[in-house]
Order: C-alpha cells, then sequence, then structure tokens
C-alpha cells in the first residue's frame, strides 16, 4: 500500500510544479507578449499626424532630433526608430528625426550693384525685396546699391524680405580727389537743414593744405536723415 500511495503522490506533485512553472512563465514571458504591438510607419507624416497614428498604437512619440532635408517639408517625419513593423510593448517611446526643410542662404554682397541687376539676382534667389531708400554716396553711383538688410552673408531662407539702400551720386568728389592722388576715407552724414542736402559739408584735411599723395580726406556729407 506505501508503495502504491509513493507511486501516486510522486506524478501528482511533479504535475503541480510543473503546472506552477508553465503559468510563471507564461505570466512572464507570455502576457507581455501579447501586449507587444507592431510599430507604424510615420515618416513623411506631420508630427501632428505621427503623435495620432502612434497614440492609436499606444505608443509614445519622441522627437530625438532636427535637420535640413530639402526633400521632406518642414515639420515632417524623415526618420525613426524602431523601424516600421517592430514589435515592442505598449507605451513604449518611439524616436522621430524631423526636417527642418530647405536650408538657409548666404545673402550676396550688393554693394555697387545696379538696382535692376540686384532685382533679377534676387529674384532667382526667390527672395523678395522690401523697402528701397537714397543715401548720398560719392563711391557708389546713383540707382546702384551701398548696402542690404539683412546684411551681407547673413543666412537667409526663401521668401526673405531684403531691405536696400541706394546711392545718390555726389559730383564728381571721388574723382577729384583721386586726380590729385588722394583718397577717399571715412564718410560721416550729418542733417543741417540750414544747408544744401546731398552735398559735402567738410573734409579733413581741409581744402587748400599741401598734404603728400595717398593721404585719405575724410568727408562730412549733409544728408536728409542723419546716421
Amino acid at each position: 500500500m506505501r508503495g502504491g500511495a509513493k507511486i501516486f503522490f510522486i506524478p501528482f506533485f511533479t504535475s503541480i510544479f510543473v503546472s506552477a512553472a508553465v503559468c510563471f512563465l507564461f505570466f512572464v514571458y507570455g502576457i507581455p507578449f501579447l501586449e507587444r504591438v507592431e510599430v507604424p510607419d510615420v515618416r513623411r507624416a506631420t508630427i501632428d499626424q505621427g503623435r495620432l497614428i502612434m497614440e492609436n498604437r499606444s505608443l509614445f512619440l519622441l522627437v530625438e532630433s532636427e535637420t535640413e532635408d530639402p526633400s521632406i517639408p518642414e515639420g515632417s517625419i524623415i526618420n525613426q526608430s524602431p523601424l516600421p513593423g517592430s514589435l515592442v510593448k505598449k507605451g513604449t517611446p518611439i524616436s522621430v528625426v524631423l526636417s527642418k526643410g530647405k536650408g538657409g542662404i548666404a545673402l550676396p554682397n550688393f554693394s555697387s550693384v545696379p538696382l535692376e541687376e540686384a532685382r533679377r539676382i534676387l529674384a532667382e534667389m526667390r527672395l523678395k525685396i522690401g523697402s528701397i531708400t537714397e543715401r548720398s554716396s560719392v563711391s557708389v553711383a546713383k540707382g546702384s546699391i551701398i548696402s542690404t538688410f539683412p546684411s551681407p552673408d547673413s543666412i537667409v531662407k526663401e521668401g526673405t524680405i531684403i531691405d536696400l539702400v541706394l546711392g545718390r551720386r555726389l559730383g564728381q568728389a571721388k574723382e577729384i580727389l583721386e586726380r590729385a592722388g588722394l583718397r577717399v576715407g571715412r564718410i560721416d552724414y550729418v542733417c543741417d537743414i540750414e544747408k544744401l542736402f546731398d552735398i559735402i559739408l567738410r573734409q579733413n584735411p581741409r581744402p587748400g593744405k599741401n598734404v603728400p599723395k595717398s593721404t585719405v580726406v575724410n568727408l562730412t556729407i549733409n544728408t536728409e536723415e542723419e546716421e
């Protein structure tokens, strides 16, 4: 009888142990597997679209970085990790890289460039002309550009508005100085409403003074808007 009881209880307890082990392994590995979801493809989707798609799969979208990509619109997703089709647990963060769109371009130096030529170049670069003002100049021809805003070499994007300052020619001041072997130096601008505009009010060294060749002559110009 005792031998029969042993034969009965050994398989009985063995089956209980095996069943418990199977249940344990199922709860540890089986349930998490059942909670896994397939990662959807959100590449080229906007960030808002991507978030909505991920939330519908109980996943979390995380922006890892941004980079320039002319082929992908700004604010759209370039890449993702894990890749589409991967099986992950619910609540897993999915990292994405966003596009900044087209990169910026450096604004050329338009100094002394005629206005019409500048218009053509800016149109080709898909930039827009903003305000156009004039300023007296002894070195830039009338109708040519003295300066721009933003300044040369500034990084701008397509559609940026560029303000232009054009030159108003002041007679033959530069040519006269160059024929005398002198050079134009600093040009200061003042506004004196009691005197004519666009004339040279002062120069240094003063007229009539004997100076060596290549001397720099600084000029003060009367303009409608003081610099």
